[in-house]
């Protein structure tokens, strides 16, 4: 695979993740929020 496929599956995944920690932060309060947006952004962080 090339570099900019697995930076588009990267990007993807890191922006559900985003949305649907965004979504959990409505519910149950913005800890829990917190923490689901910080593991979203594992796929993007640089090698």
């Amino acid at each position: 695979m090339s570099d900019a496929a697995i930076f588009a599956i990267s990007l993807g995944v890191t922006l559900v993740g985003l949305v649907i920690s965004w979504g959990v932060a409505r519910r149950r309060g913005a800890a829990t929020g917190v923490r689901g947006a910080a593991l979203s952004l594992v796929p993007v962080a640089p090698r």
